[in-house]
């Protein structure tokens, strides 16, 4: 008889005999428990969302005695009992909750409170002590209740009851293994290039259709593959113009490989960076990542707890990994870190119920680079205008000496020279105005001597010297702050500065559970004939009923020569609200302080139009040329391309505009041309295309047939179904970045048909349509029977896992067995596999499986492959 039916009946055979105690017979319950005194009787105890179990009571015919220990240690809580049997200790969720049972002394003592027991509210035996069920809530504020019609007893859900906490932490750690698990089957698709291929046009489109200009702008970019390589050309013009030859831009870039000594080149308008950083039209050569480094190194992270602890490790908010103190009390981690602000955390959970958490904020700032590693780049070529008869070369070296220090050089080469600097850096330096241009070295160093704090530096002799310096605590403040002197006599000294230095703060903090932001910073720059300081202060934060924003702006300018200081000091309020559905109004102020008057305000309302619309109208009054100004601005958002109309009318002056903005694409293979409203040039775009692979060859071939409606879920990009077919699109992909593409398995409307990998690996050209074949099969099916074997024979076991391991990619399937013992699956793709009983369950349950495992193959043939009688036997350990 099945387990659940023996606890059914068992529960209703009780019911019956506490119904005769109770109605038929009460003289003779009453005699009963004067002799006996109570009976023991087995009830359910149901926690929503947390268990259900069967317990042993005491009944003395009026209420029930629900065993503590019993009851605590299926909650998790922290209980004790001495040797002596007459004192009961420990803690419900954590140190806080601290109880003491005082049997000799008949107290119970809960978060500083004591309650005295009398006769009538216990009963004790040498197993365990049994409370009245009415005095849980009162004593331990565990609200407890009997439905005797069901004979359960009902406790409402706390989550923070240390069961639910585990429950729902082991849900977690299952996730995690599955997404482990679920990653080993990755298909690594194999990276091409392209020779020649049509790409992707961005195009813009400005007109004003009333108003006194009546010209038109256009801006074309295109992008597509050449010799290997993605090639960019834009430009634009105007309806009076013409095609303006002089707004002509190129740009060929080849990606040679993941390589220590070269990455990519590029043929065009190049630039460098850093305090010699220069553009010129010509050659580019690196060794610097393709795509910007994300990996800086791995730590390891390890501490002694003591025995039976558990730890999660928390990255960004994440579970990242979770293991047990090994038999020396220790725990250790990988934990790879990464560009950028990383959080992490360790939670700490005891045997006990205690509870520890550390935390640690790491920051990596881009322009580190890992010990012993170095990048190097170098351009040549001839400048851009006014000096665009000389010729330059530059080269950089960047090494990492430590992982916290980084060091470079850069120099900077005059090749050809026909024309003197001044042209080029501007004519305010009289004194250096016919200097011809000489060649330049630089120095530039990072320094991180603590985890939230980085040093910047640099030196150029002859021309500039300064530093700069973050230091963060995360979620509290953030300071940045530098200083920069400049050589006044050097040709490349724009406007004669002496120096330049600046300091900015900024801070997040809560108040009354509110959210603020707020943000102060300052920079002085010193010439030869004036300086100017300017200010600013921003501050935002979420105010009952609307939202706040306010900057102020302070600058002040002095002359050497003049005794006039020219300051001004204006603040700019903006308040808005969500308190109407239909209309998102927002008011803003402007006012000068100096002046003491306002400068300008205005009201805005913005509503949502459609699915894809904002219309949004404007009044604004300008003090200063006392005009007002009404503005209505409609945007539409649509596939093909995004629409801006602008109506403004100003002291009897109307004008109406309208932008257009869009990308084309071609996808060569599917000979088709589709719109987006988004840009695409310098981006990737993708196709899922899976298709039925009759002959199991993982190749599409002429025989094979496409099959629509397959979704895959790639990070920081969404599908959208396109054309007849229904072929997904993913657009703006990063290029030469590896993706990796899940497969949604479940998303084809026929459920026979499986992908033969549910993972992709793949990198993808930029401006080009990247096809992404994925072969589908026909699934297989496996059946079997689990029984257990018994003093009178075999007998089918229910509730059973029977793990499916796919021996060629890694991945897991787990079936559980029916009441009978029978188990069923569809959905095996071709391929050899091994069949196991769950471990942990043959050591909770005290078996052991035979055979151990056994090894069958799912073949690819018309209609699915059957594997029939995949069978286990449980034999008892004892």
């Amino acid at each position: 008889m099945d387990i659940m039916v023996k606890k059914v009946c068992r529960k209703y055979l009780v019911l019956v005999m506490l119904g005769l105690l109770l109605t038929i017979t009460p003289s003779l319950s009453a005699q009963n428990l004067s002799n006996d005194g109570v009976e023991e009787i087995v009830v359910g105890l149901n926690i929503p969302r947390l268990l259900a179990a069967d317990i042993f009571v005491q009944y003395d015919g009026r209420t029930l005695f629900v065993p503590i220990l019993e009851l605590f240690r299926i909650l998790d809580f922290n209980v004790n009992r001495d040797l002596s049997g007459q004192n009961i200790s420990g803690y419900l969720f954590d140190a806080n909750t601290r109880f003491v049972i005082d049997l000799e002394k008949k107290v119970i003592r809960f978060e500083g409170k004591e309650f005295k027991l009398l006769t009538g509210d216990y009963i004790e035996n040498d197993l365990d002590f049994f409370l009245r069920i009415d005095l849980y809530q009162p004593y331990f504020s565990l609200p407890m209740n009997f439905d005797f019609s069901k004979l359960e007893i009902m406790l409402p859900l706390n989550k923070d009851f240390p069961a639910y906490r585990s429950m729902m932490r082991r849900k977690e750690h299952s996730k995690l293994q599955a997404k482990k698990v679920s990653l080993k089957d990755v298909m690594t698709l194999p990276y091409s290039r392209d020779m020649f291929r049509a790409g992707v046009v961005d195009w813009t489109v400005s007109t004003s259709l009333l108003g006194v200009s009546r010209t038109q702008y256009f801006n074309l970019s295109t992008g597509g593959m050449v010799l290997g390589g993605d090639l960019m050309i834009s430009g634009g013009g105007d309806s009076r113009e013409g095609f303006q030859t002089d707004q002509l831009r190129y740009l060929w870039h080849y990606y040679y490989g993941d390589s220590k000594y070269f990455t990519q080149a590029e043929v065009g308008e190049v630039a460098t960076s850093g305090p010699l950083g220069r553009s010129v039209e010509g050659l580019k050569l690196t060794n610097k990542p393709q795509v910007r480094r994300k990996h800086f190194q791995t730590i390891d992270i390890d501490e002694y707890l003591g025995d039976g602890w558990e730890v999660e490790l928390v990255v960004d908010g994440r579970l990242a990994d979770f293991t047990r103190t090994d038999h020396n009390g220790m725990y250790s981690f990988n934990v790879d870190i990464y560009y950028g602000a990383s959080s992490i955390e360790l939670k700490m959970y005891g045997p006990n119920g205690e509870f520890r958490i550390e935390r640690m904020d790491i920051r990596v700032p881009h322009n580190l680079i890992p010990k012993g590693q170095f990048e190097y780049g170098l351009i040549a070529g001839r400048g851009k205008a006014p000096v665009e008869n000389n010729y330059y070369s530059q080269f950089s070296n960047f090494y990492g000496i430590t992982n916290r220090f980084t060091i470079g050089v850069s120099a900077d080469l005059p090749l050809i020279s026909d024309s003197v600097v001044s042209q080029e850096f501007g004519t305010n330096n009289s004194a250096n105005k016919d200097q011809p241009e000489q060649s330049s070295i630089a120095v530039e160093a990072v320094l991180q001597p603590i985890s939230n704090m980085t040093l910047n530096g640099h030196a150029v002799p002859g021309y500039t010297y300064g530093g700069s310096f973050t230091y963060t605590q995360p979620s509290l403040v953030n300071f940045n702050g530098g200083y920069t002197v400049f050589d006044t006599t050097s040709i490349r000294n724009r406007m004669s500065q002496i120096d330049r230095s600046n300091l900015a703060i900024s801070s997040s903090f809560k108040l009354f559970n509110r959210s603020f932001n707020i943000r102060l910073n300052g920079s002085l720059t010193r010439y030869t004939n004036f300086q100017s300081f300017s200010g600013n202060l921003g501050f935002s934060g979420r105010l009952p009923l609307m939202h706040a924003i306010y900057i102020g702006k302070f600058k002040q300018t002095e002359y050497a020569d003049n005794p006039y200081v020219n300051k001004s000091l204006i603040s700019q309020l903006i308040l808005s609200t969500k308190l109407f559905r239909w209309i998102r109004p927002q008011i803003r102020v402007d006012y000068d302080h100096t002046q003491k008057q306002a400068l300008k305000y205005g009201v805005y309302l913005a509503r949502r139009m459609f699915k894809t619309g904002q219309l949004t109208i404007s009044f604004e009054r300008n003090e200063l040329t006392a005009s007002n100004t009404i503005m209505a601005t409609f945007n539409i958002f649509t596939n093909f391309a995004s629409f801006a109309t602008r109506m403004l009318s100003s002291e009897n002056q109307t004008s109406l505009s309208q932008v257009q903005k869009g990308s084309m694409r071609y996808n060569h293979e599917a000979g088709q041309v589709h719109f987006n409203r988004y840009n695409g040039v310098g981006f990737g775009s993708a196709v899922l295309r899976p298709f039925m692979d009759n002959n199991f060859n993982g190749v599409y071939d002429k025989n094979d047939e496409y099959v629509p409606g397959l979704k895959a879920k790639m990070q920081g990009a969404g599908g959208r179904p396109i054309g007849d077919n229904r072929m997904f699109y993913y657009d703006r992909l990063r290029p030469y970045d590896e993706y990796v593409l899940q497969i949604d398995k479940y998303s084809l409307d026929n459920p026979l048909l499986k992908p033969t990998n549910e993972n992709y690996r793949v990198r993808f050209n930029p401006n080009v349509v990247t096809s992404i074949d994925v072969p589908l099969v026909i699934a297989g099916e496996i059946n079997g029977m689990v029984k257990r074997q018994l003093t009178h024979g075999l007998a089918g076991i229910g509730g059973i896992k029977v793990i499916i391991l796919n021996l060629g990619n890694g991945q897991q399937t787990e079936i559980t067995t029916f009441n009978n013992g029978e188990y069923y699956y569809l959905g095996l793709v071709p391929g050899d596999y091994q069949a196991r009983i769950d471990s942990d369950q043959l050591d909770t349950y005290g078996y052991r499986a035979e055979p151990v495992m056994l090894n069958f193959k799912v073949d690819a043939v018309e209609g699915g492959s059957v594997v029939d009688d995949i069978n286990f036997v449980l034999i008892p350990l004892k």
